[in-house]
Formats: C-alpha cells, structure tokens, sequence
C-alpha cells in the first residue's frame, strides 16, 4: 500500500524511530526494497532497510535509484513496482528527512555526552570542595599545633627566667620567642613570594635551617595558586629534609627546578636514618594538600639518598602526570 508523505511522518514519529520508518515507509510507497546506508572506510553500511532482510544482505545488484543522504549517507531503491514522478519526490523528500534524523542523532549523542560531561565535572567539584575541606582542617590543625607548642614551650621559658631573676637571659628566650613566631608567620604566608617568585622565598628559608641548601635552575613566574601551592609543598619537604644537623649534616640539600608546561622540583638530600615510609608519612598532609590543589608530590628513598618530586601545573584542571624521575 501506498505510503505516507515523508514530512507528515516525520511529525508523528519520535525520533528514536524515524530513521526505520522512513525507510519502510519509502518501501511502501514504491513497492519496492529500500535500504539507507552510510560511506565507509571498507564500504557502504547499511543503517535500516525494508524488508529487514535486506540489511543482512550485500547491496542489491538492481538498484534503480540513489538519492544521497546529507552526513555521508545514501537511500537505495531496488526492484520497485511503482516508478514515476511522484515516487521519485518522495524518495528525495525521504532522503532530506533521513538526512535531518542524521543530525538529530549527532545532536542527541553531542547532548548525551555532554551531560555526562557535566555529571563528572560535578563530581569532580564536590571531590575537590572535600580535598580543599581536608586541606583547610589540616592547615588549621598544623597553625594551632605550631602556636601552642610555640607559646607554651617558650613563654614557660621566659616565666621560670624571670621567676629566676635571670632577666639577661629571659631577654634572650623572648628574642627566641619573637623568632619563632616569625618562623610561623613565614610559613603561613611568605612575603617574598608574591614579589620575587617561589625560589627567591624558599632561599629565605632555607637561610634559617642547619643543613646548607643549594638551588639550580629557575621556576619562573605563574599564577598566584601555583606558586604558593608549590612553595608550601617545597617548604615542607626542606623543613623536613634540611631542618636537622646528623652525621651528614655537612651535604647540601639540592633543589633542582624545571618547566615543561608545569613546575616541576626535586628535593635530593641524603637520606641518613629515614626510611621511605617515613618520609612519605611526613609528608603525606602536604602531598594530599597539594594533590587538593591540582599537583604531584613524589617521595623515594633509595640508595642512601631520599627524593622528593613535586609538579604543579598552572592550570589546576589539567590531568596529572607522573612527577620527576626519581632515580639520582
């Protein structure tokens, strides 16, 4: 029987379905096998025909007509009972709305994919809001902890001096009491950084520690959250690597800088009595803050020689990668 006009059932038909009942609908109107196919690499591959069993077939040998279908596609038409002007209309009208479905579906799967595009962004936000959560709790904890043994160790100092009468002396511990709480201070926010960069801040710092350090290359300038993401995790590393005078306390610790579309750093010092387990669970709440902040923190003992290895890239959302090799 004959069929309908192309555009009326486009207007009744949902999407999903459109493409299966044009083609059958283009069979019944000229009475003939109908199979839609796209181009590609190996051939034509057929997307719907009718009667069905015309899509487990090769291409029929006696087509009479083809029509080309916008996005790389092509209406056959074989063995036809009905063949004039009105059937070729309707072939072409059914090619154009094949051609319309093709885009409806490019547009459905471009949506599709965005929105679980969205969905992962959104869970990527709230996974970083609990990271950034952790590292609040962690710098709020560490401050706290740093203060009070600051005040209660120093200012017991000061007290029994002064109880003491040792007022030279009580002068000293309340120098050494001033220093402390600027160590803090330069912890929490340094003030050469914003001005100088992240190398000439952590010079500053490793000016206050026992073992000498010495830096190599050059960092450069970046955006504000990956320098100062960046100097806290170096600073925690140094703290921990340069912060005690042992039996190789004459060995410079080495900090090397790199750029290869990130910051990257490493930290080489001699290893003494830590173990690797131990370096990576001192620093573990700087390299979950870092991580937080969209970088790496790599820590490796290995041969006498402990290795930290840090990259932070500019731009938080790109992926990470491994940080820098970690053999000496």
């Amino acid at each position: 029987m004959p069929g309908e006009r192309p555009h009326l059932l486009a207007a009744s038909v949902p999407p999903e379905r459109l493409v299966p009942a044009l083609v059958r609908n283009m069979a019944h109107t000229a009475g003939g096998r109908v199979a839609y196919c796209v181009r590609e690499p190996t051939g034509l591959a057929v997307v719907a025909a009718w009667p069905e069993s015309v899509g487990t077939q090769r291409i029929p040998d006696d087509v009479v007509a083809r029509e080309p279908v916008g996005g790389n596609g092509l209406v056959l038409l074989a063995a036809p009972r009905r063949w004039g002007a009105a059937e070729r209309e309707a072939l072409r009208e059914t090619a154009g709305w094949l051609g319309v479905a093709a885009r409806l579906g490019t547009a459905r799967d471009d949506r599709d994919r965005a929105r679980a595009r969205v969905h992962a962004l959104r869970a990527e936000v709230t996974t970083a809001r609990e990271k950034l959560a952790q590292v609040r709790d962690i710098e709020r904890r560490r401050l706290v902890r740093s203060i009070t043994a600051t005040t209660l160790r120093d200012l017991d100092g000061v007290r029994r001096r002064l109880r003491d009468a040792e007022l030279a002396r009580a002068r000293d511990a309340l120098d050494d009491l001033l220093e402390s709480f600027r160590t803090v201070v330069r912890g929490v926010y340094p003030a050469m950084l914003p001005d100088r960069g992240p190398r000439e801040a952590l010079e500053e710092l490793a000016a206050t520690l026992p073992r000498p350090v010495r830096f190599r290359g050059d960092p450069g300038r970046s955006s504000w959250p990956a320098e100062s993401g960046l100097y806290h995790a170096v600073a925690a590393s140094l703290t921990l690597l340069a912060g005690t005078r042992d039996t190789v306390g004459k060995v410079p610790v080495v900090v090397d800088f790199g750029r290869d579309g990130a910051t990257r750093v490493r930290v080489t010092a001699p290893a003494g009595r830590l173990s690797q387990v131990e370096l990576r669970s001192a620093l573990t709440h700087d390299a979950e803050r870092l991580e937080a902040l969209g970088g790496t923190m790599e820590c490796v003992v290995r041969r006498g020689w402990a290795v930290v290895a840090l990259r932070f890239a500019d731009r938080p959302e790109t992926a990470a990668t491994p940080a820098w090799p970690l053999a000496h």
